[in-house]
């Protein structure tokens, strides 16, 4: 099955949550530290995503008006 880039930003908020919520019951101080640690790789890459999307976004209009320019 494949997912659209919007789909997986959210999975990513999602798993981003679940381990907060981890890290918030989480009593050992190695644990917490690894869930911190992942919640905040998830975030990155939901931000990640999203930047890269722009990116693209941004650059496929700039094609789209250099390809409409009769020269």
């Amino acid at each position: 099955m494949s997912y659209s880039l919007k789909e997986h930003i959210a999975e990513c908020c999602r798993r981003a949550d679940e381990y907060k919520l981890l890290y918030d019951r989480a009593s050992n101080s190695d644990e917490r530290e690894a869930y911190f640690l992942t919640t905040l790789r998830f975030l990155r890459l939901a931000e990640n995503l999203a930047k890269g999307n722009r990116v693209l976004s941004s650059r496929r209009a700039a094609r789209s008006r250099r390809s409409g320019v009769v020269r």
